[in-house]
């Protein structure tokens, strides 16, 4: 492997250190709803349900969520009333960024807040005091959880809804 002159490069949105390497082949590596532009990175792998001949590849967080995969694929999922009960909080909401498009997600815990408190985990909202270390576990002390993408394109699935199942939240 050559540190200074890589071959390829695996990029994200958040920095521009693929800049340091203009020869090396730009991979675009991406979670967020951010549809690579090819004439910057040479290939993509993304949540988009996008075709872009042999240069983009659609994998869903699901496709790389091993940890409880069997627990998603059962064909029916129900939550016991005893189970249910059991839990302590009303409703969870775990976000640590705020998107600009994403005023939905304020909308809906602002107005979900007037009824009974949203416990609000991660960086954003956050009335818990502090980000948690383990969103599962988290959201399992929840009866309801938001699951809100930031924006709405097909084929785009993150991990907000299937954290929300493995935690048995509605």
């Amino acid at each position: 492997f050559d540190d200074e002159n890589p071959e390829y490069i695996f990029c994200n949105v958040w920095d521009k250190e693929y800049l340091k390497y203009p020869e090396a082949v730009r991979i675009l590596w991406c979670t967020e709803s951010v549809i690579p532009d090819f004439n910057v990175y040479d290939y993509g792998i993304g949540l988009h349900n996008i075709t872009f001949y042999d240069r983009y590849t659609h994998l869903p967080l699901i496709g790389i969520n091993n940890d409880g995969i069997e627990k998603l694929s059962v064909t029916e999922r129900k939550i016991s009333k005893e189970k249910l009960q059991s839990k302590t909080d009303f409703c969870g909401f775990v976000y640590s960024n705020q998107a600009l498009k994403a005023t939905v997600r304020k909308e809906l815990f602002d107005k979900l807040s007037e009824y009974k408190k949203v416990s609000s985990g991660g960086g954003y909202l956050n009335n818990v005091g502090g980000k948690v270390d383990n969103k599962i576990e988290f959201l399992s002390n929840c009866k309801f959880s938001i699951a809100c993408e930031n924006a709405y394109l097909e084929g785009y699935t993150t991990e907000k809804i299937i954290d929300s199942f493995l935690a048995d939240t509605i």
